[in-house]
C-alpha cells in the first residue's frame, strides 16, 4: 500500500511516477496546514497571556486595595507566565517529548 492511496482512503494496482509526485504535494500540503495550525494555536495562546498580563498590570497600576483585585491580579500573572513558559517549552528541541511524555502521563491516569 502506498502514501497515496493511504491519503485517498483507497487501493490502486498500477502507480506511475506522476502519481507518486502528486502524492508527495499532498504529504507537503497536509504537513504545511498541521504546521500552520499548531503555530495559530501557539499564537493564540501568547496573545490571551498577553492579555491576561495587560489586566493584571492595570489592576496593580491602579493601586486597587481590595482583596479581590489583588487575587486576580495575582492570578493574572502566575497564568501569563505560565503561558509563557508553556509556549517557550513547546517551541523549543524538547517540546515533542514532552508531549510524548504528558500523554503517557495522562494515558497511566486514566488506566488507573
Amino acid at each position: 500500500m502506498t502514501v497515496d492511496e493511504l491519503l485517498n482512503g483507497e487501493r490502486r494496482e498500477n502507480g506511475t511516477r506522476n502519481r507518486e509526485e502528486e502524492t508527495m504535494k499532498k504529504v507537503v500540503d497536509y504537513t504545511e496546514q498541521e504546521k500552520r495550525l499548531l503555530w495559530r494555536q501557539l499564537n493564540h495562546r501568547f496573545v490571551y497571556g498577553a492579555a491576561v498580563l495587560a489586566v493584571a498590570l492595570l489592576l496593580q497600576m491602579i493601586d486597587c486595595d481590595n482583596v479581590f483585585c489583588q487575587t486576580v491580579a495575582g492570578l493574572g500573572q502566575g497564568s501569563a507566565l505560565g503561558i509563557l513558559l508553556v509556549g517557550v517549552l513547546m517551541t523549543s528541541r524538547v517540546g515533542p517529548r514532552f508531549l510524548i511524555a504528558k500523554q503517557k502521563l495522562f494515558q497511566k491516569i486514566w488506566k488507573g
